[in-house]
């Protein structure tokens, strides 16, 4: 939660603080990574367990940084899923629907390597350090709700960005490694616009952290997948996205109503 705040940062230093925060994040997991043949390829095990060691260890140290005197609900961002999920029970694998497997849907993706990264430390370290640190020191700057709800999440996305160099270490092209990077980039910011709001709102970091779970869980809506069903259900499927966005908006705030601070 983010409190009034006994000290305050000029805005210039509060940004430079952020930036740091995500230069510490990023470069941990290239100057904590264990030197391998694989090294290139963030899904081998190896990448990943150094990885998981070195985003832990940049979020305990960017909390440390932070002076604990700055540091003062998930369900509606499911509904903007209601369209993927409308094509997922047409898939017939949601839970307890006939091509559904807990051994394969379940234990098999969120207990693997791949799984503990996407599903688990990613979502803790990046929400801890991208909105519970930086949210705290740009609010001890004295910016504005908007500038904390709309800029702050840049960082967030240019903390992606250095997937391009995997990517590109990886042979693809030039021009597809920046079309990806460039729309990762983007997605991700949108998404920080409501993880931001969630936590100013709630005045928690596990909203936030679920959120970002579910919707790592669901990933980008499989637009290829709306356009080979049948016509009656494409159609269905755009009126589920249509109801889905609409009932988000609607929910927005009184489903993230709390005491604190937004």
């Amino acid at each position: 939660m983010l409190n009034a705040h006994p000290i305050s940062f000029s805005p210039w230093v509060a940004n430079t603080a952020c930036a740091m925060f995500t230069v510490l994040y990023v470069g941990s997991l290239y100057l904590l990574k264990k030197r391998t043949a694989f090294s290139s390829n963030r899904d081998h095990p190896h990448v990943i367990l150094s990885r998981l060691q070195a985003a832990t260890s940049a979020t305990v140290l960017i909390v440390v940084l932070v002076p604990p005197c700055v540091f003062g609900t998930p369900v509606a961002g499911g509904l903007l899923f209601l369209g993927p999920l409308s094509l997922l029970a047409l898939e017939h694998v949601l839970p307890f629907q006939r091509h559904f497997s807990f051994q394969r849907d379940v234990y098999q993706v969120f207990f693997s390597l791949a799984g503990q990264r996407n599903y688990l430390v990613a979502p803790i370290t990046e929400e801890v350090v991208f909105r519970a640190c930086t949210l705290a020191v740009l609010s001890a700057a004295h910016h504005s709700k908007a500038y904390l709800i709309f800029v702050s999440p840049l960082y967030f996305g240019l903390a992606h960005v250095h997937h391009a160099w995997e990517k590109y270490c990886l042979k693809m092209p030039l021009s597809q490694v920046i079309v990806s990077s460039l729309f990762q980039f983007m997605y991700t910011s949108v998404f920080g616009w409501y993880a931001s709001f969630v936590f100013l709102r709630t005045g928690s970091v596990w909203p936030p952290i679920l959120c970002h779970v579910f919707c790592n869980s669901m990933g980008f809506p499989d637009i290829e997948g709306v356009l080979n069903r049948s016509l009656q259900e494409r159609y269905a499927i755009g009126c589920c996205y249509g109801g889905g966005i609409a009932l988000f908006w609607w929910c927005l705030y009184p489903w993230t109503l709390s005491s604190s601070m937004y």
